[in-house]
């Protein structure tokens, strides 16, 4: 079980990490052009918009992984957490970053 854990939360960090880039690198290309100070409730629902479909995204893989590796997972709700954690945490560090452009 510990390893089929530590394979799951592996792989969904290398995938996310990847998810998460390429929604922070679209929300700066369509934000790049902003003037954050007249356009400041354009650059929220942009914010709001990339942090929500981030937030999909990573729930869909979690789910993949979760379907894919069930037969091998003994304790399924003690991954769908450290998952749901994993996910909260790259949303919060989305949302951080994008306050910070």
């Amino acid at each position: 079980m510990h390893n089929d854990y530590e394979k799951i939360a592996g792989s969904f960090e290398h995938q996310a990490d990847k998810l998460f880039m390429h929604y922070y690198n679209h929300f700066q290309s369509t934000t790049n052009t902003l003037n954050r100070q007249e356009d400041d409730n354009v650059f929220l629902h942009t914010a709001a918009r990339h942090s929500f479909s981030l937030k999909q995204a990573l729930t869909q893989l979690a789910l993949q992984l979760i379907e894919e590796n069930k037969t091998s997972i003994e304790n399924i709700s003690q991954v769908q957490q450290l998952l749901t954690n994993q996910i909260t945490g790259y949303v919060n560090r989305f949302d951080q970053k994008t306050k910070q452009w």
